[in-house]
């Protein structure tokens, strides 16, 4: 795999990974805020259903009018209440049960009382309860107040929607940032490759009959000038290893052009003429002499 695509490899990668955390730490946190808000909105609503309570000595009175409350009356996507006293009792129930309860909360529940339902007609919900005392009817009077529980129930269905269009929001956005991230990665990398590919090519325009020649490509990276400066310490190295090649070929043709200028007129002079073996003899010990001399 080349450099260049290791780096976009890595960088892509790196990028992704950053966004899906990112995109994760973010979805969840704007979760955990949506459905906080929710409990806190019933919990709000069933704090204001609380003061509709009244109590006049020991009798409890709840004034709850449906007409201005539709949502606990309706036959579609109906909300839902039940009233009870400290003991279980149910005081009030919404016309939207029917026939079905809330389930109250546990004895040892601590108030507000949170949690994920089935409402009775079969959609997923959030139940919330909290404990409250009633309004006094005759605040003077010397009465023990009665702990109730109010309790609402809610579909999530729209929460649940709305999260999933936040999701596939950010999916598509975590997407398009990572398209543009790969282009601008990919821009940035090709410039940053650019010196490499400079010096490629100077590299393979190098001529092996001029070793003068040296690496200039200008201003560098400074990861590369340490490559440059090797380079180029390289070819002066490989210079002056073949002037010497040169300078030595030179004085060995030198020193041979005479010895051997020698032996060939020693030679053709004892070929000129028939000669005694003696002569013979004489022309053979130059030609020894001279060819020690070579040696």
């Amino acid at each position: 795999m080349s450099l260049r695509a290791r780096l976009l490899t890595g960088t892509i990668a790196g990028t992704a990974t950053v966004l899906l955390c990112a995109g994760i730490v973010l979805y969840w946190v704007i979760r955990e805020r949506l459905w906080n808000e929710f409990d806190q909105a019933l919990c709000a609503r069933a704090s204001s259903l609380a003061s509709l309570v009244e109590q006049e000595d020991d009798d409890i009175e709840v004034d709850v009018d449906y007409r201005a409350m539709p949502e606990f009356d309706q036959a579609e996507r109906p909300e839902y209440l039940q009233i009870w006293l400290g003991d279980g009792t149910t005081l009030v129930r919404s016309p939207s049960l029917g026939a079905g309860n809330l389930a109250p909360p546990p004895p040892e529940a601590r108030y507000p009382f949170v949690s994920s339902v089935g409402l009775p007609d079969g959609r997923p919900g959030r139940f919330v309860a909290i404990a409250a005392f009633p309004r006094l009817d005759s605040p003077g009077k010397r009465v023990q107040p009665r702990r109730i529980v109010v309790g609402m129930a809610k579909a999530t269905a729209d929460l649940v929607a709305t999260l999933g269009r936040i999701r596939w929001l950010m999916i598509a956005v975590a997407l398009a940032a990572l398209g543009l991230s790969a282009g601008l990665l990919f821009a940035t990398v090709g410039r940053g490759m650019r010196p490499l590919d400079r010096l490629a090519g100077t590299i393979g325009g190098l001529r092996p009959d001029d070793l003068s020649s040296r690496i200039d490509l200008g201003p560098l990276p400074g990861e590369l000038v340490p490559v440059v400066d090797q380079m180029n310490s390289l070819l002066a190295r490989i210079e002056a290893a073949v002037q010497r090649e040169k300078a030595f070929t030179a004085d060995v043709a030198h020193e041979l052009r005479t010895p051997l200028a020698g032996l060939r007129s020693t030679l053709e002079v004892s070929l000129s003429r028939e000669r005694d073996s003696q002569a013979y003899r004489a022309d053979l010990s130059e030609c020894l002499k001279i060819n020690g001399q070579m040696q």
